[in-house]
């Protein structure tokens, strides 16, 4: 997960943080970062957090369907922890997004 974290991190970063990264041989995709979150949800996979970076890699794969069925399975668990109730607030509003991209 941690590491899906850092991908990720980096993937989402704009045109000129990419840049900038890049110059010190800091480089990532949404690919490699779903790939790290799929592979910790093999290990928990009801780890809210972990579920809602899978939804947000999809939607910047451009994977919209896949990624509004991983913000719906965020929704589908308890939240434990604040933690959980923020990652829940997300996804609620990925889902508001990913709506508005499909009208």
């Amino acid at each position: 997960h941690c590491l899906g974290q850092w991908c990720y991190a980096l993937a989402s970063m704009n045109w000129i943080e990419r840049k900038a990264s890049a110059a010190i041989g800091l480089h990532s995709s949404y690919e490699e970062a779903l790939t790290h979150f799929l592979r910790a949800t093999e290990l928990k996979d009801k780890y809210i957090t972990n579920l809602l970076h899978i939804a947000k890699c999809y939607d910047g794969l451009g994977q919209h369907e896949r990624a509004a069925e991983f913000a719906a399975k965020v929704l589908e668990i308890e939240a434990i922890s604040p933690d959980d109730v923020a990652a829940r607030v997300e996804a609620t509003a990925l889902q508001e997004k990913l709506k508005r991209k499909r009208k």
